[in-house]
């Protein structure tokens, strides 16, 4: 059976999609799978758009009788190329796994094209044979649509290639890196009020009014170079308009999708700050120590009068034995870690921290220790 992906490009150009999109085709063809280019037109008259991009994806029926095709899903282009899809899957008889990036129908970010959307979603669930879905939220709600159980995979997580040789120091600083839209993270806006935690926002269509004293905005970076940007404090996987909780059409979305910034944030060597009610939070939970179970039995301590250093260095030799197993085993998976705060308030994630400071620094190089002691005496395992 011949095993391809689909490869969209706009004008010619290959870097047109997404990172995630980017990633997952290169380790289609580093597993044998073959690019089928489509090449679509976004710039020129609108009826020699029109007419190129509807021949472009026609291109699919030269595609080979019974093969298996890899499809991102959704293409941001007429919602009419599925239909084509489900025709050339009829006639050469392929099997189409849609390797989902995006449910828009469940995202409720695009009001304007929802119906468009959940046009393409349906169609995908009905003409699928195989659905890489992000983790076991969104298969459930596959299921819940009527898509049968054994055609959907898990990913678990995203990919992110790219080279990372930050060295990551402790900062009481937290680090939000992406879309910036205020539409999408209107929560955004609050964080002056968290006086307290000083924050640094990396990406694209930032509000500046929102800027504030304890708000630094460090200006948009390529995917494969903001990773390098990230080398200090805490990674923020959040959305919507509250600063408690996750809110709003694409708060909720969050309790199904995998947001690529986690996996930027561990790529980097950062830990991660994270709801706990979100899809991806099983996923930090899985792996890492909970942060918050150190936390409490330092205040313990503390009411107890039992000194704060001897107790670290104690508490440090029996997580050792509870944690590292599982670093290691997300180290050879993932190539890093991060942290899980279990807060439901993003002010309380900082501003309950414990003194001294060298308290916080103890757990958080302890974390990289034994990262980098992995590293040192282990060949990655790819």
């Amino acid at each position: 059976m011949k095993k391809y992906y689909l490869q969209v490009t706009i004008d010619s150009n290959l870097d047109a999609s997404t990172k995630a999109v980017q990633d997952c085709n290169k380790i289609l063809h580093q597993n044998g799978f073959a690019p089928f280019e489509v090449n679509l037109y976004k710039s020129g008259n609108k009826y020699i758009k029109k007419v190129h991009n509807f021949l472009a994806f026609n291109h699919l029926n030269k595609i080979d009788e019974g093969a298996l095709l890899v499809v991102p899903h959704p293409l941001y282009v007429n919602k009419r190329y599925i239909d084509i899809l489900e025709k050339v899957k009829q006639k050469k008889h392929i099997k189409l796994a849609f390797l989902i990036h995006d449910l828009d129908s469940l995202r409720k970010l695009f009001l304007n094209a929802q119906d468009d959307f959940e046009y393409m979603d349906h169609k995908m669930y009905d003409i699928s044979d195989y659905i890489i879905a992000h983790n076991d939220s969104m298969i459930e709600y596959l299921v819940s649509q009527g898509v049968a159980r054994e055609k959907i995979h898990n990913l678990h997580i995203f990919d992110y290639l790219c080279d990372s040789n930050n060295t990551i120091k402790f900062d009481r600083s937290v680090s939000i890196a992406g879309n910036l839209d205020e539409k999408k993270s209107n929560y955004l806006a609050k964080l002056k009020d968290i006086k307290a935690v000083h924050f640094d926002l990396y990406g694209v269509h930032l509000n500046e009014e929102i800027l504030a004293s304890n708000i630094t905005y460090h200006g948009a970076f390529p995917p494969d170079e903001i990773n390098n940007q990230l080398y200090s404090g805490f990674g923020l996987v959040w959305d919507g308009s509250s600063i408690e909780r996750c809110d709003g059409n694409t708060g909720e979305y969050l309790k199904y999708n995998n947001p690529h910034k986690l996996s930027l944030y561990l790529v980097s060597g950062i830990p991660v700050v994270i709801w706990k009610e979100v899809a991806e939070a099983e996923f930090v939970e899985e792996y890492y120590l909970r942060l918050d179970d150190i936390e409490n039995a330092i205040r313990i301590a503390k009411e107890k009068d039992i000194n704060i250093v001897d107790f670290i260095n104690k508490w440090v030799n029996i997580i050792n034995s509870l944690m590292e197993e599982n670093v290691i085993k997300l180290y050879r998976e993932y190539n890093d870690v991060g942290l899980f705060y279990d807060e439901d308030d993003i002010s309380s994630l900082i501003l309950n921290s414990i003194d001294p400071g060298m308290v916080e620094e103890t757990i958080y190089d302890y974390y990289l220790e034994i990262i980098e002691t992995y590293k040192a005496n282990k060949s990655k395992p790819y």
